[in-house]
């Protein structure tokens, strides 16, 4: 029962944190940056977020096998589908950075009439595909802790990293990518 309380405090804490982060450096960013290029931060940051939706089950898929097979002494089939799952992150990842980098310019010219801001937009949106590629990164490495329960230290990690802006694998999930 005492993990189970570590575990809602840490969620907690992980969900309370970025959202205290965010309503204080919003106003400050709005009047730092602009409306304009705040609009187009806000752009770039929910692509990276909006994506990090589609991957086609691939998070629930380790989160029930890992544990499953884990749970059932068959540790031998856990790394096939880690290797799988993450073949599957790199290539969803790269697709979307290809894309993204791609059509860039049109989507700068559907944001921006005027010349100097479509390529400010077309810059920063090619900028917004390096994170892009490391959020399905970070989604690998945060579905294998979810899938071992691993909400102590790496949760503290991984929230610290949330709350910094970072795209950064959990220390659990090292060991087993080794």
């Amino acid at each position: 029962m005492n993990d189970t309380r570590k575990n809602v405090v840490f969620t907690g804490v992980g969900y309370a944190l970025p959202l205290l982060a965010a309503l204080a450096t919003i106003p400050i960013i709005v009047v730092k940056l602009g409306v304009d290029l705040y609009g187009l931060y806000i752009i770039c940051i929910s692509l990276i977020g909006f994506m990090t939706f589609v991957d086609f089950g691939i998070g629930q898929t380790v989160v029930k096998y890992v544990a499953e097979y884990e749970a059932t002494d068959q540790s031998d089939r856990v790394k096939p589908v880690l290797d799988v799952a993450l073949l599957i992150y790199l290539l969803i990842g790269l697709f979307g950075v290809v894309c993204l980098y791609a059509f860039s310019p049109l989507l700068a010219k559907g944001l921006y009439w005027q010349p100097d801001k479509q390529v400010l937009a077309t810059e920063a949106l090619r900028i917004t595909a390096v994170p892009l590629f490391l959020s399905y990164l970070n989604q690998f490495f945060l579905n294998v802790c979810k899938a071992y329960h691993r909400f102590d230290l790496p949760a503290i990690i991984h929230n610290s990293g949330n709350l910094g802006g970072l795209c950064w694998p959990p220390a659990c999930c090292w060991r087993v990518m080794g």
